[in-house]
């Protein structure tokens, strides 16, 4: 689904749209109309996955709450095309999401299904971290 007004890929069950905030519906824009995508994100098209932490709390025992989102590169600019659910980092990861801890792994395995859903293929190189995986598209 594509939202109506700037043309941002957005989830199926998106209910506003990332880059501009406005409400989605299920009418959105459908796939006969996926030659805005070049207009809207540049040409060659590519995207990470990154942590962005949402909440923070400070204290003998900090606690933060993040999320990971997509954010699609052009030549031209940036920009979120799609999140996953906000997810509790646990007071011992210091460090940002840890590997082996199944809470962390299953927002990023769900955003990851989502993009495959939505056409975006997956690279074999990783990124500078394990959660940076990076997709493909073709324009």
């Amino acid at each position: 689904m594509f939202c109506i007004q700037c043309g941002t890929n957005l989830p199926k069950h998106a209910n506003f749209c990332f880059q501009c905030g406005k409400q989605a519906d299920c009418k959105g824009l459908s796939e006969e109309h996926s030659e805005l995508i070049p207009r809207v994100l540049g040409q060659a098209i590519m995207c990470e996955i990154v942590y962005v932490p949402v909440q923070e709390k400070i204290g003998l025992f900090p606690k933060e709450k993040g999320r990971f989102e997509a954010i699609a590169v052009s030549e031209t600019e940036k920009r979120i095309i799609a999140a996953s659910p906000i997810f509790d980092l646990g007071g011992m990861s210091l460090y940002g999401p840890q590997e082996k801890n199944a809470l962390h792994k299953q927002p990023l395995e769900a955003l990851a299904n989502t993009l495959k859903a939505e056409g975006w293929i997956r690279q074999k190189k990783p990124g500078a971290i394990w959660y940076n995986l990076r997709f493909e598209r073709n324009s």
